[in-house]
């Protein structure tokens, strides 16, 4: 569904869903803002320019991406995954050919419930692949190559960084990672050449994220145009790129207005608090949607204990 998660709640819902609407859209706008603000203060700390000029330098470099259409999109963001992959390749690699003072045992040395705390960051981890189905209008055969780039999609990264997790811990000690404050900074603090690699991943990955959270919230508004939830003028796809511009257009306005305040930690709680509510409610379209549906869709593993999680983890 080209409306994202809203698409999804509207259908099991109908006019109910409106607000879920305009949270799933500030949600990924704020995001948007947010990585836009973070490449500008990684990017003020190696070269002298003010960090603000380089977040809205960023942020329409994306929109521009966005604006000319998806296989434009496609051709930025197919290297740009190439390269992160890649340098979590070499992280690995490095890591481990040259340990320290890793040791893997115990492996848990406060048990199995010390895990708990990190499971929030964990999930904040997976969050933003879901905006794969808000291009589905855009997609060849999407029944067919959503589902596949969404399994692909988990499947790659969940190996990435599991090897690099393991790679850390061969590498240092939790006694060390545990006293830094960026643990993969620490564990390669001896070289200066994999820090700037570090670094350059860091970067690469929220320009990523930037581009594919302005897809999402221009995609938000045209689904919202289009279920007469906003006027028709916002759904209108221009001919000449064959992408809702206008919708892209203001999106990248409230990016623009958010990235402004500067304050990182303000709009990453306006992004956090939109994206759980989202995602409660996309827990409870699905268990309402699946008492009318065929025995033939999708089976959710260990539905619908599966939902329930989903909603009270938000």
């Amino acid at each position: 569904m080209d409306g994202g998660g809203f698409s999804f709640v509207e259908k099991a819902f109908g006019k109910k869903a409106l607000f879920l609407g305009w949270m799933v859209w500030l949600g990924n706008t704020s995001y948007a803002a947010m990585t836009s603000v973070g490449i500008g203060m990684y990017l003020s700390a190696i070269i002298p320019i003010n960090e603000v000029v380089i977040s809205v330098a960023v942020l329409f470099l994306s929109t521009f991406l966005n604006s000319v259409g998806s296989k434009r999109v496609a051709s930025f963001q197919i290297p740009l995954t190439i390269i992160l992959i890649l340098v979590l390749a070499i992280i690995a690699g490095y890591l481990f050919m040259n340990p320290i003072d890793g040791d893997f045992t115990p492996f848990l040395p406060n048990g199995v419930v010390s895990l708990l705390p990190a499971t929030s960051l964990l999930f904040v981890c997976f969050t933003g692949f879901e905006t794969i189905t808000t291009i589905s209008a855009e997609v060849k055969k999407p029944k067919k190559n959503i589902p596949k780039a969404l399994f692909y999609t988990v499947g790659i990264i969940s190996v990435s960084y599991i090897l690099v997790v393991l790679a850390t811990l061969y590498s240092t000690s939790i006694d060390r990672l545990g006293s830094s404050d960026i643990a993969l900074m620490e564990a390669v603090k001896f070289s200066p050449v994999m820090q700037d690699i570090i670094v350059l991943g860091a970067m690469l990955a929220m320009l990523s994220s930037l581009t594919v959270a302005l897809i999402a919230g221009a995609r938000n508004i045209y689904g919202l145009s289009r279920d007469g939830f906003l006027p028709k003028k916002w759904s209108v796809i221009n001919e000449r790129f064959e992408t809702p511009l206008r919708a892209v257009l203001l999106t990248f306005m409230l990016a623009f207005i958010l990235l402004l305040t500067n304050q990182l930690e303000l709009i990453a709680s306006v992004s956090n608090i939109s994206y759980m509510l989202v995602v409660s409610s996309v827990g409870l379209a699905v268990l309402k949607s699946r008492q009318f549906e065929n025995k033939s869709v999708f089976k959710i593993p260990f539905y619908p204990y599966s939902c329930y999680l989903c909603i009270e983890q938000n």
